[in-house]
């Protein structure tokens, strides 16, 4: 589902073993699904713990981490400096310490071992992402798959990081990496699923539903499959349809919370576009569940922000704003600063929507601040200070100070010159500064390819055709973004601001 593929940036697959939460069991691995059998490519260490480090995969991308942490762990009792599998607990660790002493770990029993070509460059891979380096991790990415050609888990890897840049090149690319991994892999569940994905980044629905159907014949009895399907169905507004594949991987597993969520988020958008009375209210009582109920951080900090972006949504500013606190509330009681710092840019970029200036900007100061915390990550350091950057532009922009905010801009592009999603970012923000620098044709030109997974860019694309004299043009982009049913707190904020722009279209 896209909330793990999300937080996989950001970006695209990144110590005590990790143990299973209280008030769950430890699910159990379905039995396998017929098919011809996979032979992976050798890993250091007994045959049980490879075979549990690729069952680890399977599961996480599954969106079962609670499983896909068990088997690294019982990798690492069989063979306790088994490197790959201390790089999977440090991928799948809820605290930024944890994830930073299972990569330490890692590097320190590499210097007593004779990896495998492939092993060395997993683990140069894992140190680039946490240093956030993104450009250099990709061709550690190049290198790893020229080391092994026939391990689709590595194209498959690759397509993460390509499809995380958001670049129509890079999603073309992402694709050709799928397809040539379900090529060597028929049954590869992960692979199809996010084959889906990109179909539907592409404008491709009808592939991507195909891919999306193809995971769930696969793997019927696990609830991912089915919640990536509705996930896609709520895209292309079958509601009806994607509340019913919802509801069956919540039947299938009632503690996979992501779903909740998604069907949170598809009954608020039945009562908003349908008028159906009740749907809405259900939809909250599924986000609450999800918080309530869930053990995982990334799970309950979505649901807050759901929370919040439905209510702006449905024009209750006052309760929007009353979630954006409690969500901020919950990020600083887990003691987390990779959390903290996330929370406060995103609820940073809220305000600044909602045209409450002083407070995003104090929020995205204190978001730097919290980054600066030594146990937070360098790639979400670097994600904080250029988000703030953006906000701190944006906010200047609309003051009427483009100055100001062409040095904010310039900033950006400094941050990290290698970085293609920092590039792309500024590009973007170019586009944006022309809507207000008298140059609306130019900043038409620099946005014309923004899509609803770029809403900021679209909005701003709207804003540039009402500029430059495109009236029809800008309320047909705004509708298009006000009726996106994209599953991501990032679309939803922006549909909101083109709702209000199609209240007042002299804007």
């Amino acid at each position: 589902m896209t909330a793990r593929l999300a937080v996989l940036v950001a970006l695209a697959l990144a110590a005590v073993p990790a143990v299973a939460q209280p008030g769950r069991p430890v699910p159990v691995a379905p039995p396998p699904v017929a098919g011809p059998a996979y032979q992976h490519v050798p890993l250091t260490g007994p045959p049980p713990a490879q075979a549990h480090i690729w069952q680890a995969y399977d599961a996480m991308f599954d969106g079962n981490d609670e499983l896909a942490r068990r088997l690294a762990a019982d990798a690492l009792r069989i063979m306790p400096d088994m490197v790959v599998a201390h790089l999977t607990q440090s991928f799948l660790a809820k605290r930024p310490e944890d994830a930073k002493q299972h990569l330490d770990a890692a590097t320190a029993a590499a210097k007593a071992q004779k990896l495998l070509p492939w092993e060395k460059v997993w683990l140069q891979i894992a140190q680039a992402r946490h240093a956030g380096k993104a450009a250099q991790e990709l061709k550690l990415q190049d290198a790893r798959i020229k080391a092994q050609p026939m391990e689709p888990w590595f194209y498959l890897f690759r397509a993460v990081q390509y499809r995380a840049l958001d670049l129509p090149p890079m999603t073309e690319k992402a694709r050709l990496d799928l397809e040539k991994a379900v090529s060597l892999w028929p049954t590869f569940r992960a692979a199809w699923n996010l084959l889906g994905y990109v179909y539907v980044a592409q404008g491709r629905a009808n592939e991507a539903l195909n891919a999306l159907t193809k995971y769930v014949q696969l793997s019927p009895r696990l609830p991912n499959p089915h919640d990536s399907l509705g996930e896609v169905l709520l895209r292309v507004k079958r509601l009806r349809d994607a509340e019913a594949e919802y509801r069956t991987a919540l039947r299938l597993d009632g503690a996979f919370h992501a779903s909740r969520i998604g069907l949170g988020y598809t009954l608020v958008n039945a009562g908003i576009m349908t008028r159906q009375p009740n749907a809405s209210p259900q939809g909250y009582q599924e986000y609450e569940l999800a918080f309530a109920k869930s053990h995982e951080p990334w799970i309950k900090a979505s649901a807050l922000q759901f929370i919040a972006m439905s209510y702006l949504l449905e024009g209750k500013i006052s309760r929007a704003n009353e979630s954006l606190e409690r969500y901020e509330a919950f990020s600083r009681s887990l003691n987390n600063p990779d959390m903290l710092a996330q929370a406060l840019t995103f609820n940073s970029m809220v305000y600044g929507v909602l045209g409450f200036y002083r407070q995003a900007s104090a929020k995205a100061d204190e978001a730097a601040l919290v980054a600066s915390d030594p146990r937070t990550t360098p790639a979400v350091k670097q994600t904080v200070t250029v988000k703030r950057a953006v906000i701190k532009a944006m906010i200047l922009l609309e003051l009427g100070e483009p100055a100001a905010a062409e040095a904010r801009l310039k900033e950006i592009a400094k941050l990290a010159p290698n970085a293609v999603w920092i590039q792309q970012l500024a590009g973007e923000m170019k586009g944006v500064a022309g809507v207000f620098k008298g140059d609306p044709k130019k900043a038409v030109a620099l946005l014309a390819n923004a899509t609803e997974d770029q809403p900021a860019a679209l909005y701003y694309l709207a804003r540039a055709q009402h500029k430059a004299g495109d009236v029809n043009g800008a309320r047909g982009t705004y509708t298009r973004l006000a009726e996106s049913t994209v599953l991501r707190p990032d679309v939803a904020l922006w549909r909101f601001a083109a709702q209000e722009a199609l209240r007042q279209p002299a804007r």
